[in-house]
This record gives structure tokens, C-alpha cells and sequence, in this order.
């Protein structure tokens, strides 16, 4: 003899409701990204999108660099050093993706009279490699402009700091603000920081 359901069983109704739950909770999560990403890019604006798209390759790529003990026979180095500089206001970094160079070059990221601006100077060329710095003429970009704020912060090991010297941050936060709206950018630096000290010589002379 058949039996006939004309109505799901509990578990049945339970698994429904779950799964429904689950794809509400997606979609509405998805759609709260993506009205961010509208928002970001409407802060950025088209003319600056790809301007901050570069300097985040820029950011993303900083690298080991050696400052002392290099001679011409290609001698190991008795110190190694990160190359890094990091105020609230403006840092210095050797990048591997830079803007206007074809090779390696060191950058200074400024906020200055509300604006955000990127210099970059080629790594060898000018400048003395063992105390990279960017010259008055080095080639100059304006990322951001008309900012209320611009500050950097720098994390490292579970600490956010205003200040970081001679090491690199895990990630950097970058916090921008007009008359009417700001954002917080996140960059996390790509460089492996468990490298040894080896494969960081034999990168650091590739150049």
C-alpha cells in the first residue's frame, strides 16, 4: 500500500531554511563589497584609479636592500639591511614595480600641502645606492590632491605604528580623507621575510 506526503518533513523544512539562510548571508556580504568598491572608486575618481593602482604595484613590491659593505668583486656583505623609512606623513622604500623606471628604484611617498605626491629615482644611476634618497629633479607624480588628511600607518607584528625605521611592515594602512568622504586603504607588502640571507645577496646583486 503507497503512502502520499503532501508536506515536507521537519528535517527536510530545516535543511531548506539552512541553506536559503546561507545564500542570503552570500549575497548580502557580495553586495556590501561591491557598493564599497563603487564607493572607492568613486572617491578615487577615473583620472586617479589607475594612478593608485600604481602605487599599490608600487608598495606591494617593496624589497630587501643591502646599505653597506658592497665592493666590485662581488664580496658577501657583512650586514643586511631592510631599506625602509616610515613617518606618519611620508616614507621612503626601494620598490621593484616602480612608475617611471625600468629597473629597481628607491621612492619617497609625501603628503604635502594636501596633496599625496610619489618621487621616484632610479636605484643606480645618481644617487649613491648606499643612501638611497630621491633629488630635488626626480621624476614627480600627483596620486592624490584637495585631501583633508593623509596619513601613513605601518603594521608589524600585531602592533599599528606611526613610525617604522631601518625594517618592513607587514602591511601598510593609508588613510585618506576629502571635505566629504574617507577611506582607509590596505597594502600588504608581497616580500617573503622568512628568505635567507643568502638568496637575498644573490637578489640584491641581480641589479
Amino acid at each position: 500500500m503507497r503512502v502520499f506526503r503532501n508536506a515536507f518533513s521537519m528535517v527536510e523544512t530545516l535543511v531548506a531554511l539552512f541553506i536559503l539562510s546561507l545564500l542570503i548571508t552570500t549575497a548580502v556580504y557580495s553586495f556590501r563589497f561591491i557598493l564599497l568598491d563603487i564607493s572607492k572608486q568613486e572617491f578615487l575618481g577615473i583620472d586617479r584609479l589607475l594612478s593608485y593602482t600604481q602605487l599599490r604595484a608600487s608598495i606591494e613590491s617593496m624589497r630587501y636592500f643591502v646599505v653597506d659593505d658592497y665592493d666590485a668583486f662581488l664580496n658577501p656583505m657583512n650586514n643586511l639591511h631592510y631599506f625602509f623609512m616610515g613617518e606618519e606623513t611620508k616614507m621612503s622604500y626601494i620598490t621593484q614595480s616602480p612608475i617611471f623606471c625600468d629597473s629597481i628604484a628607491v621612492v619617497k611617498l609625501e603628503c604635502k600641502e594636501q596633496k599625496l605626491l610619489y618621487n621616484e629615482e632610479p636605484l643606480y644611476g645618481r644617487i649613491d645606492f648606499t643612501q638611497p634618497k630621491t633629488l630635488e629633479d626626480s621624476a614627480q607624480k600627483i596620486v592624490f590632491e584637495n585631501l583633508q588628511e593623509c596619513r601613513f600607518l605601518y603594521h608589524k607584528d600585531g602592533q599599528t605604528l606611526k613610525s617604522l625605521q631601518r625594517d618592513l611592515p607587514t602591511s601598510i594602512e593609508l588613510k585618506l580623507a576629502t571635505h566629504n568622504q574617507a577611506f582607509d586603504f590596505y597594502i600588504n607588502i608581497a616580500t617573503d621575510h622568512n628568505l635567507s640571507k643568502a638568496y637575498i645577496e644573490d637578489y640584491a646583486y641581480e641589479f
